[in-house]
């Protein structure tokens, strides 16, 4: 049930006191604010919570330089009117009638009232630790819920995390996180940047400038529940001082892991540890402490999936969300997700409500995507992961499996000018089924053999299912760019003998549009190519073997439309090379504008640091790897996002074997390097010279 808005208030006083609103006796009081009271409620035999704010009072207030009280109502109104999760409040009525000063919100009645009682001093009351694995899996569920929907709480505490009394979720009640009225979207929202929240629970992120923009905003959520953690378990803050400023320095000078209280044991410690870990990039994430053993109880006890719920919430419907409005119309739960509209080609990827992914992929795809989700270093790096399921367990309609097969395979085989337009954006987000590009010849017996493979490689991709954030949810308009890296994308099944002798001449047809006088006699007297010579090929003629990456695909702005790059005549992605086009083709990406490069730059420079200090990575062969770029056209340097995805051919090393990803390959299958991060320092050193290009072509252009 969504929230409707009444402009119409019936109210029956007696005095100053309120007997009913709209049909809501209102009973004795539950507490005082600043700005209202918050009174118990019922209508047809249910308890509601109705908070009575004075909008005069809440119009004075000011909340920063711009804001006041009224506008942080006005954001927990337009959120919650979208939120229907059972680990966070509900909201079932907005009274707001022009010709009284007060207005009404009726909430979901939590009769446990915070999660942490006060002793008869005041003190905070500590609690056990069943209790606290109790409460941290309910809000767990919770917050990753509004993060999946693009949602950062910002004040998390104990005292917005509501306990229900009822007995049956045990003797600890179920929590329910409550009070949005300092939330804000993950990306973008200018208000993100804002030290919003309680002191005591800021982030060593939010306490200093210099962090600005290097960080997705969830992480500071996930430091407030390190810090409501500790204060659960023993009363007391980690982090005191007689004033803000102070406290907020102290903050920001923690230790690189505040350490547990020496009271609790080391599980629940460990958490408290990872989560009170001041570098944002090793914090620990959702994800970790989803999959944590102490949280699963060793695995016995994992958390659900969370349910398919639909929120997002614009700065029109915080602007409206006083308006008279019926309930919010749900949009569909289905389709084809941002990422796949702002790519243009992602047949395996489809949309589950308005901000997450559902990725159709190979077991080892799905391995390594646990694998990184579990690193400290290199979680932050890629989507979200909201969970990963084997389809053979999927108790979901085999109808729409099928349908979604069906979709795959008549993406991959469609007519050959649709095939054309995509074809620059296909090898980047194909399956693991080793073709590196849709078919683009006429022939009918080209068609025929392209729709037997993606048959095939839509029964491959069926093994697994990810739910994952969807990187252009809430961008207006999305400019993407995939980026392949690696000295090579040839894998050791390539040389495999069975795999020379698959002729495709679709490849033959590409190299010969490419480069007419690569292609032998002996490839045209044969009528197609193995895998091994056309990647060779495309490696050599593309930016792949020399800088160690190239563009795989690419969407910006073109004259106000949202269309592929645009290339000079004769150019093509796949055989872009010199690193003067490259530069050129980031400019015109990012459209000339210095401040995006200069935040890629950032990303960039933050990744290779992570990188640098992953066990993983050092561990793993990288073949066919990505980035995905992205920024919104109509927020740029408020949206922008840099991911590492695609790891349908990554693998472990051997037992004892390490690399840095930088020494060269030799041409051979038993030679395991890939080139990475000789690729990624590359992408660096290049986007810094775009920048450097921009800044000329501005000065020249002034």
């Amino acid at each position: 049930m969504r929230a409707i808005t009444n402009e119409h208030a019936d109210v029956d006083k007696e005095g100053h006191h309120i007997k009913k609103i709209n049909g809501y006796e209102v009973k004795q009081s539950l507490g005082k604010g600043a700005f209202g009271e918050v009174f118990l409620g019922k209508k047809d035999g249910e308890t509601y919570a109705i908070k009575v704010l004075r909008k005069s009072a809440l119009k004075r207030q000011r909340t920063g330089k711009a804001s006041s009280a009224l506008d942080s109502v006005k954001l927990e109104i337009a959120t919650m009117k979208k939120i229907a999760h059972p680990n966070c409040v509900h909201m079932f009525d907005v009274i707001l009638d022009p010709t009284h000063d007060e207005l009404y919100i009726v909430l979901e009645f939590v009769d446990g009232g915070p999660s942490q009682k006060m002793d008869h001093q005041g003190r905070p009351i500590p609690l056990p630790e069943c209790v606290v694995w109790s409460h941290m899996r309910h809000l767990v569920m919770g917050l990753e819920y509004l993060h999946m929907h693009q949602i950062v709480h910002r004040d998390i505490k104990p005292d917005n995390l509501l306990l229900t009394c009822d007995g049956s979720f045990g003797a600890a009640g179920m929590l329910k996180i409550c009070d949005f009225g300092t939330s804000s979207l993950c990306e973008g929202d200018e208000g993100a940047a804002k030290t919003v929240g309680t002191p005591p629970f800021f982030s060593p992120e939010l306490c200093s400038r210099d962090s600005s923009g290097q960080y997705d905003n969830r992480v500071v959520d996930l430091w407030a529940v390190g810090v409501t953690m500790y204060l659960w378990l023993t009363g007391r803050m980690p982090f005191n001082a007689p004033t803000v400023m102070l406290l907020m320095e102290q903050i920001q000078q923690a230790e690189e892991v505040t350490p547990a209280p020496k009271e609790v044991s080391a599980g629940i410690g460990a958490v408290i540890e990872g989560l009170l870990t001041r570098d944002f990039e090793r914090r620990l994430t959702l994800v970790q402490l989803r999959a944590h053993k102490w949280l699963t109880d060793g695995d016995r006890q994992v958390l659900p999936p969370q349910p398919v719920m639909l929120v997002e919430v614009t700065p029109e419907e915080i602007e409206q969300a006083f308006s008279n409005r019926a309930a919010m119309m749900a949009q569909s739960a289905a389709g084809p997700s941002h990422l796949g509209k702002a790519i243009g080609y992602v047949p395996n990827w489809k949309r589950e409500g308005l901000a997450v992914i559902r990725k159709l992929c190979s077991a080892r795809e799905a391995q390594i995507f646990r694998a990184i989700g579990s690193c400290g270093h290199l979680a932050n790096h890629i989507p979200a992961i909201y969970g990963i399921k084997s389809n053979a367990d999927d108790e979901a309609d085999p109808e729409e499996r099928t349908s979604f097969r069906r979709s795959i395979t008549r993406q991959r085989t469609r007519p050959l000018a649709k095939v054309k337009a995509v074809a620059q954006v296909a090898t980047l987000f194909r399956g693991p089924d080793g073709n590196s590009n849709p078919p683009v010849s006429p022939n009918a017996g080209h068609v025929e053999s392209a729709l037997a493979t993606a048959e095939a490689a839509a029964e491959h991709l069926e093994e697994f299912e990810i739910r994952m954030q969807d990187l252009a949810a809430g961008m207006t308009v999305p400019c993407a760019m995939g980026i392949l890296l690696g000295v090579r994308t040839v894998v050791a099944d390539d040389f495999a003998p069975e795999a020379q002798a698959d002729l495709q001449p679709e490849r033959l047809d590409r190299m010969l549009e490419f480069d007419p006088s690569a292609v032998t006699e002996a490839d045209k007297a044969a009528g197609g190519v193995s895998l091994l010579r056309y990647l060779t090929f495309l490696d050599e003629h593309a930016s792949t073997a020399q800088l160690g990456f190239r563009i795989d695909a690419s969407r910006t702005v073109v004259n106000g439309e949202l269309a592929d790059l645009p290339l000079p005549a004769g150019k093509y992605l796949e055989t872009l090379k010199e690193e003067s086009d490259v530069c050129k083709a980031f400019a015109t990406f990012l459209q000339y504008d210095v401040a995006l490069a200069k935040a890629f730059v950032v990303k960039l420079e933050t990744l290779i640091a992570a990188l640098q200090r992953s066990s993983f990575f050092s561990s793993h062969l990288m073949l066919r790897s990505g980035l995905l770029l992205f920024y919104d056209d109509k927020a740029r340097i408020d949206k922008v996002e840099l991911k590492m995805i695609n790891f349908g051919f990554v693998s472990p090393l051997a037992p004892g074997t390490s690399t840095d990803h930088t020494r060269p390959w030799k041409g051979t299958a038993a030679c395991e390097e890939d080139g990475y991060m000789t690729g990624v320092k590359n992408l660096l050193r290049v986007m810094r010279r775009t920048q450097e290009f921009i800044e000329k072509h501005a000065s020249q252009h002034v």
